[in-house]
């Protein structure tokens, strides 16, 4: 009789630590982890079950059960938590509504946790030993990316990846392509990240026709007021 009743308990501590184990790797996926979080539980239960029932010859795999079956639990919190995050700012950023109005150099736009802002835009006859053809002026405009996002659990959700692409200059209605000379400095990379609670501020260079007047367009610049509402973009005006 004892032998039977030890033998059904050391099936309870396998399955307990399957539970367990399951439940702990499951809890790295959004979604799938809430199934791998019904699995911790029950290990965590079963594994209090038997520690009250001191199965003294199982336990260190009791103890083994229960410390992963919590550790599963508060990983799945930390990982669902960070992509709920990471979805509000997604639903923000599709929802954002700028202004129609150009900003002005110095004011700053936040979508969500994305901030921008243009410190200034100089234009000059040349820049380092680049010189402006006849009728034009080089433009030199200092830019601000800031990641406003605090925390991300770890899960990388929270870094802002940027792109010089979504960036577009137009003179007087104009598409203006920037110049990428390596030899620029400070010249904002093609694409890059702005890791959690921090910023970066760079140079966007361009050659553009005397006394036109010069915007730079984040995201697209559509003509449609209902469009315009839904895709994230603003418009700096540059002199």
């Amino acid at each position: 009789m004892n032998e039977n009743k030890g033998q059904e308990n050391q099936v309870l501590v396998i399955v307990a630590l399957a539970c367990s184990v399951l439940g702990w790797l499951l809890a790295w996926v959004p979604f799938v982890n809430l199934f791998g979080l019904i699995l911790a539980v029950v290990g965590l239960l079963l594994g209090m079950i038997l520690i009250l029932m001191k199965q003294d010859r199982n336990k260190g795999r009791v103890h083994l059960t229960c410390f992963l079956s919590i550790l599963a639990i508060v990983i799945t919190l930390c990982v669902q938590l960070g992509f709920h995050h990471a979805h509000q700012i997604a639903l923000s950023h599709a929802n954002f509504k700028a202004d129609a109005k150009p900003l002005k150099i110095g004011q700053d736009v936040t979508i969500d946790t994305d901030n921008y802002r243009v410190n200034s835009a100089d234009f000059t006859q040349n820049i380092g030993n680049r010189v402006a053809q006849p009728g034009n002026k080089l433009l030199t405009i200092s830019l601000t990316i800031k990641n406003l996002t605090k925390k991300d659990f770890g899960t990388g959700k929270g870094i802002l990846p940027y792109t010089r692409d979504v960036f577009h200059l137009q003179a007087n209605d104009q598409n203006v392509s920037f110049l990428t000379d390596q030899e620029l400095p400070n010249a904002l990379a093609e694409e890059g990240e702005v890791p959690v609670d921090s910023s970066l501020t760079a140079n966007l260079y361009a050659e553009v026709p005397e006394n036109s007047k010069v915007q730079l367009v984040y995201g697209t610049k559509p003509t449609d007021a209902k469009l315009r509402e839904r895709v994230p973009s603003f418009i700096v005006q540059l002199n």
